[in-house]
């Protein structure tokens, strides 16, 4: 591989994945001055940059969920013991998003699939484009 043509590390990231870990992993009482929460705002910022830190990334992209899937239709009860998405973390979910533009990170995601969906297509088009994904 040419010097113009180097590997590169690119890190793909589970947007919601991330946001209700981090969600789950803090204490609600965390809050602004305005009292709204900001548990899933600190913790996702804190171990997105974390990681961003530790391996250093030539790039990085985070996939967001965009809604139903194909797997809704294929199978009617996919995921329909899961809970609602608490109002709480909802309304955090905007600045979290504001966040990672603002690190100049793009978010993708598709009609129909998941984020996993997307990440397993990015990570196949690295690989095939001579770059190592983590």
């Amino acid at each position: 591989m040419s010097a113009a043509k180097a590997r590169k590390t690119v890190m793909l990231v589970d947007g919601y994945g991330l946001i209700f870990r981090a969600y789950h992993a803090l204490p609600p009482s965390m809050v602004t001055t305005a009292g709204e929460q900001t548990n899933a705002v600190y913790g996702f910022a804190s171990m997105l940059l974390d990681t961003l830190n530790a391996r250093k990334p030539d790039y990085a992209v985070v996939a967001m969920d965009a809604g139903r899937t194909f797997r809704h239709d294929v199978f009617a009860d996919y995921k329909a013991n899961r809970d609602e998405t608490p109002m709480d973390l909802k309304q955090q979910i905007g600045r979290v998003i504001e966040f990672i533009h603002t690190l100049g990170i793009p978010t993708l995601g598709r009609e129909g699939y998941e984020a996993d969906d997307v990440i397993g297509s990015l990570s196949r088009t690295c690989v095939e484009a001579g770059h190592d994904t983590i």
